[in-house]
């Protein structure tokens, strides 16, 4: 969110995402047309361990 902030660049985020980070120097405009989206949790394979699948297993449990 800084290099928006500092007029370096721009981001699509999801609703959700988008209030979650809200800043007063950032303006959110919300775009229309678009099918719903869906967040996901992902991760670098070359990391996977223990911990990660661990935290993957307890999320699936929890979000339906």
């Amino acid at each position: 969110m800084w290099r928006i902030a500092a007029n370096q660049g721009a981001m699509l985020l999801c609703r959700p995402t988008a209030e979650y980070h809200r800043r007063i120097d950032v303006v959110d405009i919300p775009v229309t047309g678009l099918p719903e989206t869906a967040l996901g949790l992902v991760w670098h394979r070359d990391h996977e361990n223990a911990r990660i699948r661990a935290f993957a297993d307890a999320v699936r449990q929890v979000v339906p």
